[in-house]
């Protein structure tokens, strides 16, 4: 099992890539918005993030069917690291993107 989700993992990625790079069309709701400005394909993801949510809430066949992977890049205000970053940018990241915030 953990094979088929490591070979999966890995056909996905390759196909993110292949979508920010401008190369083909988002099958699979990458969240893509088609060629990035910012990927470099030989440095990539390298000082950058990108995220992966799976969907576990349908109820599907197979399991394969039921662990919908989306692939996506966070907004530039949490996705850019510069060179000298503190190791807890990540954190931050975060707490701009991912977390709900309360409204006062």
């Amino acid at each position: 099992a953990g094979e088929v989700i490591i070979r999966e993992l890995g056909q996905r990625y390759n196909e993110f890539r292949s979508v920010l790079a401008g190369d083909k069309k988002d099958d699979h709701k990458s969240k893509a918005m088609g060629k990035s400005k910012k990927f470099n394909k030989d440095t990539y993801p390298l000082q950058r993030r990108f995220s992966i949510f799976v969907d576990r809430r349908k109820n599907k066949p197979t399991k394969a069917e039921r662990d919908e992977m989306t692939f996506f890049e966070p907004p530039d205000d949490c996705n850019d690291m510069a060179s000298d970053h503190v190791p807890e940018i990540g954190f931050d990241f975060l707490k701009t993107c991912i977390l709900p915030r309360s409204s006062k």
